[in-house]
Order: structure tokens, then sequence, then C-alpha cells
């Protein structure tokens, strides 16, 4: 007898987006960024989570200590930590040697530009550079290696196949560990999907929250076997979505959906700031609103700055199917948004006045409109 049971994601299934174990935000998925940040920060906090795993647990305990630079992880999988420092080593070495090229090359121009022409040092370029920079003076002439990210996201440099999701029960709201210096381990209840997070199938996933689906058509999404259906039945939920319709009342509706998140709605029209939207705890907690509560559309996402406590990977890859335009008018954040949002068929993506990639008002994007001013020579 064919089980014609419907679900969809549990109110305290989370997923979170990775790139290589870590929660994916800005420093760990663009090229250049991530180089340096697996140099001077990763490596530094795994190689000092060996060297006393005891003291690295024992602070992330302490809520004094929270957002420090302690692994929060059980003495007991201290050899998978020595795995990931080690695989960090072999699959990173072309980014981590770009990190340090980048360094000691701007410390070279720091020592030695004074203002002569930068021309000649194109030819001393490292090759893990050549090609993606340029050399310039800024404001205040002081010489500068200006990385041209464009142009690293098309390099080796740039690893989409060590993105993956991971989904898990949130029990309560401090249940992870702090996202910068704590990475993810797989767990005997969390199911982890490798998948660039350019690819549709993500979509497919999240529509779950308002479109249920039949078991064996989310195992085929996320690639799994019956055997593992106990697992994946635990983060779903056979109740069906609320109906939360588009506001359509007299006047302006603005919910406050935490931390600087707010949905504005008015005649139809929805408007999402800085969306940083949490799940339902298995365990309970403070009433909010969740992705149950968001109408069918969102019309505009809005992001202020690229700080991770705004600009929240994990909610907007939620979100990015019912999202109608979701402008990028900071350099990096464009990049970012081309990436990952431009390359499927969700969001437009575009700028707003002030952007120097155009002029003035908003244009939709392609990836021809991300143009580079000059860029470094090779040898």
């Amino acid at each position: 007898m064919i089980d014609k049971t419907l679900y969809r994601l549990a109110d305290s299934t989370a997923v979170e987006a990775l790139v290589d174990n870590w929660v994916a935000w800005p420093h760990t998925f663009s090229p250049v960024p991530y180089s340096l940040h697996m140099l001077n920060y990763q490596k530094k906090n795994l190689s000092s989570y060996l060297q006393n795993p005891e003291i690295h647990v024992k602070s992330s305990a302490n809520p004094k200590l929270l957002g420090g630079p302690f692994v929060n992880i059980p003495v007991e999988r201290t050899a998978d930590v020595a795995g990931l420092l080690e695989r960090m080593d072999s699959e990173h070495g072309g980014n981590l040697q770009m990190a340090q090229d980048l360094i000691d090359f701007q410390n070279l121009l720091d020592r030695e530009a004074a203002g002569q022409s930068l021309e000649p040092y194109y030819a001393m370029l490292p090759e893990s550079l050549r090609g993606c920079v340029e050399l310039l003076y800024d404001y205040n002439n002081r010489p500068i290696v200006r990385c041209i990210e464009s142009l690293f996201y098309k390099s080796p440099h740039y690893k989409n196949h060590l993105q993956s999701l991971r989904l898990f029960t949130q029990t309560h709201d401090r249940a992870r560990p702090y996202y910068m210096s704590t990475p993810r381990l797989p767990e005997h209840d969390s199911i982890e999907w490798t998948i660039p997070f350019a690819q549709a199938q993500i979509d497919e996933l999240f529509k779950l929250d308002s479109q249920p689906q039949p078991l064996s058509y989310i195992r085929e999404v996320l690639g799994l076997d019956a055997a593992g259906d106990k697992k994946l039945i635990n983060l779903l939920t056979d109740q069906p979505p609320r109906a939360a319709e588009a506001w359509q009342g007299s006047g302006v509706r603005v919910r406050y959906l935490g931390h600087a998140s707010v949905l504005v709605e008015y005649n139809g029209i929805a408007i999402l700031i800085d969306p940083f939207i949490a799940v339902q705890p298995s365990q309970g907690g403070i009433d909010r609103y969740s992705f149950q509560d968001l109408p069918p559309r969102i019309d505009y996402v809005l992001i202020t700055h690229v700080h991770h406590d705004h600009y929240v990977f994990e909610t907007l890859l939620r979100l990015r199917h019912k999202i109608g335009c979701l402008p990028g008018g900071a350099e990096k954040l464009g990049h970012i948004l081309r990436r990952h949002f431009d390359e499927t068929s969700g969001p437009r993506t575009g700028f707003y006045p002030g952007d120097r990639s155009r002029s003035a008002g908003y244009y939709p994007v392609s990836r021809r409109c991300f143009r580079c001013r000059a860029v470094s020579r090779r040898a």
C-alpha cells in the first residue's frame, strides 16, 4: 500500500549552511576572506584545541566567554578535529599559500612604495595573485593590493564542492556552538547533504515549509535511501502548514522578527529587512515569529550591511525560493548574492545608488554587470 502522507520540515528543524564543516558566512565562502580567516583564525583555533581540548570545552560552557576563540567539541572527538586540521592543510594548501602571499606582498608595498609608479611590482606578484588583483594607492596615498573578488570566484580558490547543508533538530535557543570558533561535525541524528548552494534542489527542500510532499519525494531530493527514513522522519512533521496570507488590510503592518529583522507589509507587498529567522526549539522557548508566519511571497529583501547578524545566509537560503528581488548595494555583498542567488532560478539581485558598479538607480543584474576597472597582468 502506497503511503500518501505528506510531510514538511518540522518547526524545530534547523538547516545550517556549511563550508567545509564551518558555518557559511562572508568570511567562509568569499575566497579571499576565507583564505585569510582560515590562516589566521581557524587553523590557530583548532591547533589550540588539540593542545588542550579540556580548557576549550570548559571555557565554552562559561557564559562570560561566549563568542571567544574556544572550540566547543567534546574531548572524545579530538581525533575528528585533528582530521579537520589535516584536511585543511591538504585540501586548502593553495588557499593558505594565497593568503600568505597576499599578506607578504602587502607588507612589501608598505615598505617600498612611497608614491612612485607601482607598475614594476606587477612582475613581482606571486602566481597565486596574478590576474586577480590590481595595485594602486588609496585616497590617503597608501599602497594597497586590491583583490577583485569576482575573479577569485572564478579561480581554484573558490571550492563550491565543499558546500553543504546540515539538517538537525534544534532543542533550545543556546544549543548551537558559537558559529565562528566551532566547526560542525556529523551527529547520529543529523543529516549532512553535500550540495553547492547555487543548486536548485535546495529550493525544493525549503519549499516543504509551505508545500508538503510524500516521503519518497523528500528522500529523492536529499539523495537518501529508505535506510535513513527513521532519521529523516524525526526532522519532518505531517501537520499541515499554517496558511499565512499576504497582508491586505488597511495601512501598513510592521512585525518585529528579532534583532534587526523587520517585516513591512502594505497593499499586498512584503519587504523583509535584515532577515534573521529562528526556528521553534523542540524543548520550547520564547514565543516568536518563524518561517510558518511569513507571507507566501517576499517581494523585496533589504540587507543593511554584511555582518553575520544582519546578513544571515542560513535564513536567506531558506527563503530564496520565495524572494522576488534582493538588492545588493555593497561590492562584496553584490558578489556574494550573484554567486549564490543569480545562478539559480532564485531572486534577482541588483544595485542601489552609491554602488560604484552603476551610477544611479536600480538595475537587474546579470553576470556581465560585474566589471573590473583593471586586472593585474601576468608576467
